[in-house]
């Protein structure tokens, strides 16, 4: 379209032959999701701080710059201080460092109470995390496209399917436009139509 409103600009074309087509739309391809099995065959690829980071998605669908620092960046990323025991909260800080609290699962609990300290609980930068979820799921045998976001989309589907509202997902996502966050019904729909296959009437 640019092209076009260019060699108008220019006379090169006597007039934009498609004057009033504003914006060509194009279907969104909904994201992969994992299934629980391969949320599991993933989970027992991992160790260290990238099982730890892989739980803390799992129960918090946050994204991976939520808890990791950026490239270059000494701060940014997941703090001791931003979890909340007594009140079982986490924080976490979006896109453009806007502010969230999410709930602390009663599991991601469990596996955080022990190992409590200070300064960062991710220590490594947001772009190991993808290389190692990414190596996790091919490891796996899993044939879907992503590494952390993969996990994310996963964690919101299952809120969803678990019986989570629209608005209650978007606030656990930190997405600023309840818009972003209806991709979640298609997905779900999707999973709903693949589990109606599996029964077993």
């Amino acid at each position: 379209m640019t092209c076009f409103n260019y060699a108008a600009e220019k006379e090169i074309i006597s007039k934009k032959p498609i004057e009033k087509i504003r914006h060509l739309k194009c279907d969104k391809k909904l994201p992969d999701i994992l299934t629980i099995d391969e949320m599991l065959k993933v989970e027992q690829q991992l160790k260290g701080y990238a099982l730890l980071a892989f739980q803390i998605i799992k129960y918090t669908a946050a994204r991976r710059g939520e808890i990791c620092r950026q490239a270059g960046e000494t701060t940014g990323g997941l703090l001791w201080s931003d979890i909340d025991f007594d009140n079982d909260t986490i924080r976490l800080f979006g896109k453009n460092k806007r502010e969230r609290i999410v709930p602390l699962h009663p599991e991601l609990k469990k596996i955080l109470w022990p190992i409590r300290g200070v300064g960062h609980i991710i220590p490594f930068r947001a772009v190991c995390l993808s290389q190692y979820f990414r190596t996790a799921i091919k490891n796996a045998g899993i044939q879907k496209q992503g590494s952390v976001h993969i996990i994310r989309h996963t964690a919101a589907t299952y809120l969803r399917a678990g019986g989570a509202d629209l608005r209650e997902i978007q606030e656990m996502l930190g997405h600023e436009n309840i818009s972003t966050t209806q991709i979640y019904t298609h997905i779900s729909v999707k999973h709903l139509k693949e589990t109606i296959k599996k029964l077993p009437w």
